[in-house]
């Protein structure tokens, strides 16, 4: 690599090197490489940071925001990938310092911790952004795409897998991409809410949740999660004025319209037609198995969004532009989760 190109790329710090910087954000920067680089770890386990360190070839290794802050590296940006519970300490140290952030879901557990995260983002004006992945991958970003030529009327959303180890609250910590989802292909925000809901027994935690809206717009928006399901399953569905979408997160998005509605270039790269499936018979004349419109990612990257993400985020930093998944928006979607903790009765 170059001098020159060296120089160009952003030098970054990632705070947290546990399960999701080495499913995810690590690996996806390796392959940003060309326009960032990580200079600097930091993670209070001294053994995960000499394992993260070597085997990413990282330079400098901290214990604490404070520690990093006072090396004087010439950061341009971090990442913020701990535990949602210590999201808020060393985001807010960071962006007091004149960093942008990128931080992982949620914002907080708590509404006041992710109303001050905001808070300080809004003081300080530095980039703030939420790792709301679904907004970036292929399939979502086609049901949004062809939203802008139909009206909403319906949007459904689920998810629903087994959730008996997830130790904080399940909504926020694990349902609250669709409910992030919802809100954006919604375009608008909910101004009336019924809730019917389930609580384990033992723990007094959400079991299954039902939730009724209506939009400022005028969409009804339905929002559905269990967390004792069998099978992992995230699903949308829209009813539009002439179509009808049906993601699959992220394998699948299927398309059936009375107009033609075509993807734009860059969707229509990353997302294929796979081969038709044979019919097993009919209902009304209409075939039991019909993949008509049926659209595919053509790889995992295209499929669950993480890496368009940091693109987008590293974008931002260099535009001094604020991002799609905002903080302004990730804390818009908590509000609506403690809505619906507040009509279930739970703190």
């Amino acid at each position: 690599m170059s001098v020159d190109n060296d120089r160009r790329r952003l030098r970054l710090a990632v705070i947290g090197v546990g399960g999701m910087a080495h499913w995810q954000h690590l690996p996806n920067l390796c392959a940003l490489a060309d326009q960032a680089q990580v200079v600097a770890v930091v993670d209070e386990d001294n053994e995960a940071l000499a394992d993260t360190t070597a085997r990413y070839s990282i330079c400098h290794a901290f214990t604490s925001v404070h520690d990093l802050l006072r090396a004087r590296l010439d950061l341009q940006a971090a990442l913020v990938i701990t535990p949602a519970p210590h999201h808020a300490a060393p985001a807010i140290e960071l962006m007091q310092a004149g960093l942008p952030v990128f931080c992982e879901k949620p914002l907080a557990y708590c509404l006041d911790e992710a109303e001050e995260i905001v808070r300080v983002a809004e003081e300080t004006g530095t980039i703030f952004m939420v790792g709301f992945n679904r907004r970036f991958a292929a399939t979502i970003r086609a049901a949004k795409e062809t939203l802008t030529r139909v009206r909403p009327e319906l949007i459904f959303v689920e998810k629903c897998r087994p959730m008996q180890t997830i130790a904080g609250p399940r909504l926020i910590e694990v349902c609250i991409h669709v409910l992030d989802t919802l809100r954006w292909l919604a375009g608008s925000e909910v101004t009336g809410l019924q809730v019917l809901s389930t609580t384990d027994a033992s723990s007094k935690v959400e079991q299954s949740i039902a939730a009724l809206m209506h939009f400022e717009n005028g969409v009804i928006g339905v929002f559905a999660m269990n967390a004792n399901g069998a099978k992992p399953i995230e699903r949308v569905e829209v009813y539009a004025d002439v179509a009808t979408l049906i993601v699959e997160y992220p394998v699948r998005l299927r398309r059936f319209m009375r107009e033609h509605i075509p993807l734009s270039d860059e969707l229509a790269a990353v997302l294929i037609s796979p081969p038709s499936e044979l019919e097993i018979g009919h209902i009304d004349e209409e075939p039991v198995l019909q993949l008509a419109g049926t659209l595919c990612p053509v790889d995992e990257v295209a499929a669950l969004g993480f890496l368009g993400e940091l693109e987008h985020f590293l974008a931002c930093v260099r535009s001094h532009s604020q991002p799609l998944t905002s903080g302004a928006e990730a804390l818009a979607t908590q509000r609506l989760a403690h809505w619906i903790y507040r009509e279930m009765g739970l703190a």
